[in-house]
């Protein structure tokens, strides 16, 4: 019982030590466009005049700069650098204490934290001043939460993920969608319906809510998805060419042996649909990397939620059968 009550202490230190080992030491900030002003002045900039009317397309992100405005965290770009670093420090943590609180398990939380610290490249590479932390640590709780047979939870997690960023969030959400319906095929075509429900209703909820806040505030913006469609194809097939390794390398090497791996092991389980289901997900993945031209951040805010979903149930079943062995051995 002692144990019990020390293991959330214990991953408090232990995450909180892994990241800043990993952001101080290892990490490095991706300018994400060299030429223009870096984006902690863009959005310390648009957290400072967030109820004024805007066209630019990173006002359609408001979550982020508005918990900024609220707490004071906007005054300047240093400022509100320092408060992204802040986020970013408390991703890891985030994530593994919300794992364990589903798991009560030191050992599950602790195989999960390694895996998602040394495989997850935004922790190691970032882009500061983007809305991507908070992004990320909000479809991370979501992936968690869909473990559950609570969908509402999953609900508010998309939500407000959206609140930051739509775009990734739908892609995400939908990843996650495909993933609980495949891997759940001995659950009631009604629960998992149910589930799906839940996801598209918050999505549908949060967009609502965004083209209110844009109309009641006169926001005249070019989206995100304006912009992909404003391209033509020629323009993604260039970019793509001039460096093709670099593209399908883009996620790093960690991360795809180890989603692989975990497509590897849910095929030799005979689970063809789950093991598909990962394959999709890393297809959206790598198509939106493509139509984009922020590089790693887009693939890391859309893959996360399906991504700790995968992880955590392969954690859970690994463990479930090494139990199953030790019970039958005893």
């Amino acid at each position: 019982m002692a144990m019990s009550h020390r293991a959330p202490l214990y991953l408090i230190l232990l995450s909180a030590l892994l990241s800043g080992l990993i952001f101080f030491s290892f990490g490095h900030v991706v300018n994400a466009f060299p030429n223009d002003a870096p984006p902690t002045e863009w959005y310390s900039f648009f957290s400072r005049t967030l109820f004024d009317p805007h066209t630019e397309y990173s006002a359609e992100s408001i979550l982020l700069p508005l918990v900024a405005k609220l707490l004071g965290a906007n005054a300047t770009p240093r400022v509100y650098e320092g408060f992204c670093v802040a986020l970013n420090l408390c991703l890891l943590p985030l994530v593994t204490l919300y794992a364990y609180a589903l798991w009560q398990s030191l050992w599950r939380s602790v195989a999960f934290m390694m895996a998602f610290a040394l495989t997850f490249k935004y922790l190691w590479a970032y882009t500061l001043g983007f809305p991507d932390p908070l992004t990320i640590g909000l479809l991370c709780l979501a992936g968690l939460s869909a473990l559950t047979q609570k969908p509402f939870f999953t609900a508010i997690f998309i939500f407000f993920a959206g609140l930051s960023h739509f775009s990734s969030t739908a892609l995400a959400s939908g990843c996650l969608m495909v993933a609980v319906f495949c891997s759940t095929t001995e659950a009631p075509l009604s629960q998992r319906l149910r589930f799906i429900a839940y996801c598209l209703g918050a999505l549908i909820a949060c967009k609502l809510f965004l083209q209110l806040w844009y109309f009641y505030l006169d926001y005249k913006l070019e989206t995100r998805v304006d912009w992909v469609l404003g391209k033509d194809l020629s323009f993604f097939k260039a970019r793509y060419f001039l460096s093709r390794r670099t593209f399908w390398l883009t996620p790093g090497i960690s991360l795809l042996l180890l989603y692989g791996m975990l497509i590897a092991y849910w095929l030799l389980k005979k689970r063809l649909l789950l093991a598909l289901a990962a394959l999709f997900s890393l297809v959206i993945g790598y198509t939106a990397l493509f139509f984009t031209i922020d590089g790693a951040r887009v693939f890391y805010i859309v893959i996360p939620a399906v991504y700790v979903y995968f992880l955590s149930t392969t954690i859970s079943a690994v463990f479930k059968t090494e139990n199953d062995r030790a019970n039958a051995d005893a």
